[in-house]
């Protein structure tokens, strides 16, 4: 039934009219996208809570321009950008909402940001083989543990030479003093470091170099910082804004770089879950 509804609306959409209607709707397109970036950039300024729905209300336009490819045939071209609108934007909802329900442990939101986001690359590179972005998931070989090691150790390290305020915070806090505390710290950030680098650096940049080649990574790095203003510490108050967007950027070109160099994303899949570990103890706190 719904392949014979589909064919009488391919039909329909036959004539020389068609051709019109598809060329005038066309407008909607840039829209969607102009919206998406509002979206984006909006809250932060005018500020919100950690329950605000940032996310939802960013995957609303990515999902309707999704809906859109499969209902227009030539917006097919499309599928690509809001299947990776999606991706990026739907697990985050699901962390960022979870993040919000006090019945669950910490750690379990940032499990679920990575296990949809793996469902969703698993789900595209099943069904949908030809359009699906490389995501550098191979197993790595040893110079590139290596590397990862050796990252993880310099970005510990330069952590500390960087003003708290830079990382979004007015002061340094002391960590928590359980162990309890800190398995759950090193367990929901290893989890939100994967997620993250598997949208950024893996399904990102994997859209984009085929088509822009080594502009991919400035361009992913950009819109990690850009995701980075709808961490809920970082536009609640709690210290300036601007320098963390920089340095989060700053990461994303590394990071980028990094893979694109190593062919694999386990360097800045480490490097960001010891950003994170020390992010979460020593400047947020978790006690």
């Amino acid at each position: 039934m719904a392949i014979a509804v589909r064919v009488a609306r391919l039909r329909t959409l036959a004539g020389p009219r068609a051709s019109l209607k598809l060329e005038a709707s066309a407008w909607l397109v840039p829209a969607v996208i102009a919206l998406a970036g509002v979206v984006l950039l909006v809250p932060p300024a005018l500020g919100y809570g950690s329950s605000d729905p940032f996310a939802l209300r960013l995957s609303v336009p990515f999902g309707l321009l999704l809906l859109a490819t499969w209902v227009l045939p030539r917006w097919g071209r499309l599928t690509v950008l809001a299947a990776t609108g999606v991706l990026l934007t739907l697990p985050a909802t699901v962390w960022l909402w979870s993040s919000t329900l006090s019945i669950a442990p910490g750690w379990l939101p940032p499990v679920a940001y990575l296990a949809s986001t793996a469902a969703g690359i698993w789900l595209w590179r099943r069904f949908a083989t030809a359009t699906a972005p490389r995501v550098r998931i191979a197993r790595p070989s040893w110079w590139v543990v290596g590397i990862a090691g050796a990252g993880g150790v310099a970005i510990w390290g330069g952590a500390w030479l960087l003003p708290a305020s830079w990382l979004g915070r007015w002061a340094y806090q002391p960590p928590a003093s359980s162990l309890a505390g800190w398995i759950a710290v090193v367990v929901g950030c290893t989890a939100l470091a994967g997620a993250q680098e598997l949208a950024f650096r893996g399904v990102l940049l994997g859209v984009l170099e085929p088509r822009w080649g080594t502009v991919a990574v400035p361009l992913q790095a950009l819109a990690f910082g850009l995701a980075h203003l709808s961490a809920p510490g970082a536009t609640s108050g709690v210290g300036p804004l601007i320098p963390f967007f920089l340095v989060v950027v700053a990461l994303g070109l590394i990071w980028g770089w990094i893979s694109r160099r190593t062919d694999s994303l386990l360097p800045s899949f480490v490097m960001h879950t010891v950003a994170l570990v020390f992010l979460y103890t020593f400047v947020v706190g978790v006690g």
